[in-house]
């Protein structure tokens, strides 16, 4: 599957009250100007908080193209108000696929199949073997492991969380041989990740689609191909007796993608392909033993590529990549015996080929992304609730003005000014809004002049603005610029490298009149620098930071 774009409906809030934080929290806000976003495509299943706010991930998109994070808050008008709140930039990992998992401690945890620093062979853009990351209440990411082709490269499934002994997670290739691996992370202070199996390829190859609790605290898990048949194989992962193949395909079907428990404590799985070339519904007994219940038909839905999830009523659901009325994929229901129920046939218009699994909300509702379709064609966000009704919560489009992610910088005469960070097709711009004017771009970065400004402009005491911008300039590693009361922009430094890269960060003045700020890269050991600058422009690095052993 290609890692799709995404797209984030944003805001400029012109009043904002913020409670203390805590995963309950949402800004209460007047919108004064609504920007678009870029063309994007959500992905991986759709996280609700007790308070109804929603969270998702785009598999690519936002500044660099390489993923990011959204944050859909409820607007108390049956809408929701969208906010980009984490853009990932390679370095903290590419393409998050697979969603988020509320974990039991609070935070939210998720994984990006590409990007950190983890040694990776053969060597792609952006390097690395993709991460574990940590969304904090306030919307902040800690990376919490980088993987290195040896322990796994490019996890491959939702990541699920076993009470009192951690999350777990696949990935689809590395390890000895090179087939994939499953590993833990151990909630605890240090957030220890452990590798718990390398897969053989006899054993299976590409795990992935998630990994299914049973009643008994094992986990169950499917590979798409390899095992006896080459066709894929479940297997299982228990602490007490370790991993375990229990089912290899042969003649049977194959390419499974997923498997959940139901009530007998069986399970219910799917296949992406076999039987006319759509894909089936398989039963698995609780030693290997597998029947196939039902092949898929192109008019109710053809190649399930995520594995069905278990809601409160006890039946599972899933989903279709293909097929169904419209040919865009469908969302299904599996009765006990496993013979699927049509719920919703995508027209395009309302969202087109989903691919990972569903989510379940608060109220036991269903909640999905897709990555296409849409009337903007960039992909939606759905629910299904209780009694089958589905609605599109957002469309994703395209507009003036994309991500602006910097905190507003209020003139005395009430007017307010922002920038945009652009992405990876367009530089970021400043701009300005009042109630009596309304809004209006003063400048529009090109990448010479810098691009992609994500920190607030800040007013120094002869009246001009101040910023800076991560990227662009001379050497491509960001600016430092000043606005004049003539709304023209000036770049006052380029970044080189040696004297700090990529800053983050906006600038404040000192009570020497001097302007400092911090650069997150660069430096002596490319760890960042400090700098200090004058209203002019003359430029000092003053620290290097080093690396903490």
């Amino acid at each position: 599957m290609r890692p799709a774009s995404v797209c984030l409906a944003l805001t400029i809030a012109a009043i904002a009250i913020l409670a203390p934080a805590s995963p309950l929290t949402a800004q209460v806000y007047e919108v004064v100007h609504a920007f678009s976003g870029s063309a994007g495509a959500p992905s991986g299943p759709v996280v609700e908080m007790p308070d109804g706010t929603l969270y998702a991930t785009a598999a690519a998109g936002g500044i660099r193209g390489w993923g990011s994070i959204a944050k859909m808050s409820p607007d108390g008008h049956g809408g929701y108000d969208f906010t980009e709140i984490h853009s990932f930039t390679g370095a903290d990992g590419a393409f998050p696929q697979w969603g988020l998992v509320l974990a039991s401690d609070g935070y939210l945890y998720g994984t990006t199949s590409s990007g950190g620093t983890g040694s990776c062979q053969p060597t792609v853009s952006p390097s690395g073997c993709g991460t574990v990351f940590r969304v904090d209440p306030r919307g902040r990411v800690t990376v919490i492991h980088q993987f290195d082709d040896y322990d796994g490269r490019g996890p491959s499934g939702p990541l699920i969380e076993r009470i009192g002994y951690g999350l777990y997670g696949t990935t689809a290739t590395g390890g000895a041989a090179e087939a994939g691996t499953i590993f833990k992370i151990a909630l605890d202070l240090g957030l220890t990740f452990t590798s718990l199996h390398s897969f053989a390829i006899a054993e299976g190859v590409s795990p992935g689609g998630g990994l299914a609790l049973a009643g008994d605290g094992s986990l169950y898990g499917a590979c798409f191909f390899g095992g006896a048949g080459s066709v894929g194989s479940i297997f299982r992962i228990d602490p007490s007796d370790g991993f375990t193949v229990v089912h290899a395909f042969v003649d049977e079907g194959g390419n499974p993608t997923g498997l959940a428990q139901t009530n007998d404590g069986s399970f219910l799985g799917t296949m992406a392909y076999g039987g006319s070339g759509g894909g089936g519904i398989f039963r698995m007994d609780a030693s290997g033993d597998t029947t196939i219940v039902h092949w898929f038909d192109a008019s109710e839905g053809s190649n399930p590529m995520a594995g069905p999830i278990k809601r409160s009523d006890g039946l599972l659901y899933g989903t279709t990549q293909n097929g169904g009325a419209f040919g865009y994929g469908t969302v299904f229901r599996l009765d006990e015996s496993g013979v699927p129920t049509t719920l919703h046939h995508f027209q395009s218009t309302d969202g087109a080929r989903p691919a990972s699994p569903l989510g379940i909300g608060a109220g036991g509702e269903l909640l999905g992304a897709v990555p296409e379709g849409g009337e903007g064609l960039h992909g939606t966000v759905f629910r299904i609730d209780g009694a089958g009704v589905f609605s599109t919560l957002h469309e994703f489009a395209r507009a003036e003005g994309l991500f602006p992610r910097s905190a507003l910088l209020q003139s005395a005469d009430g007017t307010f000014w922002g920038t945009t960070a652009g992405n990876s097709d367009e530089g970021g711009t400043v701009y300005r809004f009042s109630l009596a004017d309304g809004f209006a771009t003063i400048h529009t970065f090109t990448g010479p002049d810098g691009a992609h400004p994500e920190a607030e402009l800040m007013r120094a005491s002869n009246g001009q603005l101040y910023g800076t911008t991560q990227d662009g300039g001379s050497n491509g590693l960001g600016t430092i610029f000043t606005i004049d009361d003539q709304n023209v922009l000036t770049t006052l430094h380029s970044f080189d490298g040696t004297d700090g890269a990529n800053p983050e960060s906006g600038l404040v003045q000192a009570l020497d009149g001097n302007l400092y700020g911090t650069a997150s890269g660069g430096g002596a050991q490319g760890s960042g620098t400090a700098f200090r600058m004058t209203l002019d422009g003359d430029f000092l690095s003053l620290h290097d930071f080093e690396v903490a052993v």
